[in-house]
């Protein structure tokens, strides 16, 4: 029996089919997808907050090499997320004593958004990252500008 070979835009249709997917998750879905994520990639150990009075974290990750502190939000929303979030998160950040903040979001983000938080250590990790992650952890032509494959400040 001969190897079947996958087509050549293989790739594409599967990352669309996943970006698909991950627009329809639940809230709840997305943030288990996004814990998942970052376990798998970077964090030996990931907390999940309680859904109501979480203090603006979602997600507390220890990093496995160093034992420092991040923090993540995830924004499962249709819309951009505006300035007003990314500033309760960045004192959320603060207040929890985060190295580095990452907002995984559905949509996108304002330019007033990403303007408070160019020079801060925030991440912007949008569906396409995500999807991206994913990709590479099965080994499918991820691309390589995703902030999650870049190296590690």
């Amino acid at each position: 029996m001969a190897d079947r070979l996958l087509p050549s835009d293989f790739p594409d249709i599967f990352r669309s089919v996943l970006a698909k997917g991950i627009s329809a998750l639940e809230w709840a879905e997305f943030e288990g997808l996004a814990a998942t994520v970052f376990a798998l990639y970077d964090y030996y150990e990931v907390e999940t907050t309680p859904a109501t009075n979480d203090q603006g974290i979602d997600l507390i990750l220890h990093d496995r090499t160093s034992g420092v502190l991040d923090v993540a939000q995830c924004k499962h929303w249709k819309e951009d997320i505006g300035a007003p979030q990314v500033r309760d998160f960045y004192g959320a950040m603060v207040h929890f004593k985060a190295r580095k903040g990452y907002i995984v979001i559905n949509a996108g983000a304002s330019k007033s958004a990403l303007e408070f938080a160019r020079e801060k250590p925030i991440v912007f990790l949008t569906c396409n990252d995500l999807v991206d992650r994913i990709l590479t952890l099965i080994n499918v032509g991820a691309s390589k500008n995703s902030p999650l494959l870049q190296k590690r400040i």
